[in-house]
């Protein structure tokens, strides 16, 4: 990537030209390297204290030269050279999966921050869907959302879309993940899946009994359509039973 830097900074053919300790290799290693530990200590263990560490601004300044996009980039190139073996009786599970990640308060982006209480400072929330190969331990894909926008069933449709994954697969879901849209994706991308439906209401059975037994297969046809009931009849169609 570094030989191609200029398509990951925020300004091609400036940021990363000139010699400086902390190249464009430099700090994609330190951002995947680091611990818990503050930005100081990371880089007087990684230079070894030497006359040469940058200071912490320093490398908050080569940081801010990256666009997102680098490590995405990074992550895919990443897994693209993976190649995983385990299948469970043929088919590869992938589980899919939301989960929140707070970070330092930033009110100038409305879209991730919370105000927090009187009692309680503010923070940014980030939404963080992730593809997981359960058989082989790696992600295979993910999505990170603000958390006023975030939208687990749109990331979903996209990964599934985009996915090179090809043979056998069964996708497994919890409740989250019931609707239509989802399905259809999945059913275009050849994928077989396991999804939780909620007990209340079973939006995706639409009422349909189900026995009282431990495993059951039902065929079930559902008609998809964008008019309301009440539209289809004001225009003469009659409804279908399970619309």
């Amino acid at each position: 990537m570094g030989k191609q830097a200029e398509q990951y900074v925020r300004h091609p053919g400036r940021d990363f030209t000139r010699p400086r300790t902390l190249t464009f290799e430099t700090v994609l290693s330190l951002l995947l390297t680091m611990s818990e530990n503050s930005i100081g200590k990371v880089l007087i263990g990684r230079f070894q204290n030497s006359e040469k560490t940058p200071s912490a601004s320093a490398f908050v300044q080569q940081r801010q030269k990256l666009l997102p996009a680098a490590l995405e980039a990074l992550f895919h190139r990443f897994t693209a050279l993976l190649r995983p073996e385990k299948t469970f009786r043929g088919y590869r599970l992938l589980a899919v999966d939301g989960s929140s990640l707070k970070s330092a308060a930033y009110p100038e982006d409305p879209a991730s921050y919370r105000p927090g209480t009187p009692r309680q400072h503010g923070w940014n929330l980030w939404h963080m869907n992730a593809l997981f190969d359960l058989e082989n331990g790696i992600y295979t894909d993910l999505i990170v959302q603000k958390e006023h926008e975030k939208n687990e069933c749109k990331a979903l449709c996209q990964m599934a879309d985009r996915s090179r994954i090809s043979g056998k697969v069964i996708l497994l879901a919890d409740r989250n993940y019931e609707s239509c849209n989802n399905l259809a994706h999945l059913k275009r991308r050849g994928w077989n899946y396991l999804i939780r439906v909620r007990d209340k209401g079973r939006a995706i059975a639409y009422g349909t009994l189900l026995p009282d037994q431990p495993e059951f297969d039902i065929p079930l046809q559902l008609t998809l359509g964008r008019l309301t009931p009440r539209q289809l009849e004001a225009k003469g169609i009659a409804v279908p039973a399970s619309y």
